[in-house]
């Protein structure tokens, strides 16, 4: 398995802070790519400033719901995060 250490091209990109104002956090969508010899595609996404900061992937049948999987495991892993570590994640700005 391949290690990949950057997202190349940052379609989307948002920030949260904790409850308690403590940490940072940076949710970043990287741009759609087709998977090789597939009709499929994938794109990277990472959670920067909390936990392992890995670059996960999402992949589906086009491009936009590869997006949209990525957006909603993006949030199943902010909920996972939620309850291993103090302060609960909440949108910058309200």
């Amino acid at each position: 398995m391949i290690e990949i250490k950057k997202i190349k091209e940052v379609i989307a990109s948002r920030s949260i802070r904790r409850e308690d104002n403590e940490n940072k956090i940076k949710i970043v969508i990287g741009k759609r790519n087709p998977i090789l010899n597939s009709p499929d595609y994938y794109c990277l996404y990472q959670i920067v400033g909390i936990a392992d900061e890995k670059i996960r992937y999402a992949a589906g049948i086009d491009a936009v719901q590869v997006l949209q999987l990525a957006m909603v495991m993006t949030g199943a892993d902010l909920y996972k995060l939620k309850g291993e570590t103090a302060g609960h994640p909440r949108w910058e700005g309200g």
